[in-house]
């Protein structure tokens, strides 16, 4: 009994790993709130789950120094992600509010889907991409969305983790908002986990000359990815 609560051993190796993830988490939803901060707090969030799989500090500390070293990047390419937002919600309601005009609703419909998943494909990658390489914002927006076409077996069960709180407020908005601490606090800290394995197999295959290394932090820059 007393191997199994052994600092070394497996178990208390993988309730450290978890408390982890779930301090990252809190740190990631404070920084969230004034909500200008987003985007730092997200690749922040995503270098910390990178350096967990790793083996690799995080906490505090670490989450901090992330945040600021990748504060600038990170909120232009936050104010580039709520200016995408905007305007394709502007898309949606000039499409809802239509009526179902035929020679309208085709036509609409293709500029709102088409804007759309290429955001959606983009911004999949962008903080991810800036929590490990260095890349110029206009770079990193395009290497998301290449990125997401080139490794679609990965890109989909990211975006399905990503839109798990949406499925769980359409199943039940009541219960979605009774456990609203319990994804805040607890879920989405594990989407974001369980999203970096996805995204270190991704990047593993990026670095030149590197198809089979572990991942380190600041391995390179990726100025391209073509298919």
């Amino acid at each position: 009994m007393g191997k199994l609560f052994d600092p070394e051993s497996k178990l208390m190796q993988a309730l450290t790993k978890y408390a982890t993830v779930l301090l990252c988490g809190v740190l990631w939803l404070l920084c969230c709130l004034p909500v200008i901060t987003a985007g730092a707090a997200t690749t922040s969030m995503h270098r910390m789950m990178f350096n967990i799989r790793e083996d690799k500090i995080a906490g505090f500390k670490k989450f901090f120094q992330t945040f600021g070293k990748e504060f600038k990047k990170s909120t232009i390419l936050w104010l580039i992600d709520m200016v995408c937002i905007v305007v394709l919600l502007f898309l949606f309601n000039l499409i809802s509010t239509s009526n179902g005009t035929d020679t309208l609703s085709l036509p609409l419909l293709v500029i709102f889907f088409l804007p759309f998943f290429t955001w959606m494909l983009s911004f999949a990658y962008v903080f991810p991409l800036t929590a490990f390489f260095e890349n110029t914002v206009g770079a990193t927006i395009r290497n998301g969305f290449l990125i997401a076409v080139r490794y679609l077996k990965y890109t989909l069960p990211i975006l399905g983790l990503s839109i798990l709180p949406v499925i769980g407020y359409i199943f039940s908005e009541y219960y979605f908002l009774l456990l609203l601490p319990i994804w805040l606090l607890i879920l989405l800290p594990l989407i974001f986990y369980l999203q970096s394995n996805f995204f270190l197999k991704i990047f593993s295959d990026l670095i030149p000359g590197k198809p089979d290394s572990s991942l380190s932090e600041g391995s390179g820059s990726v100025d391209e990815v073509t298919g």
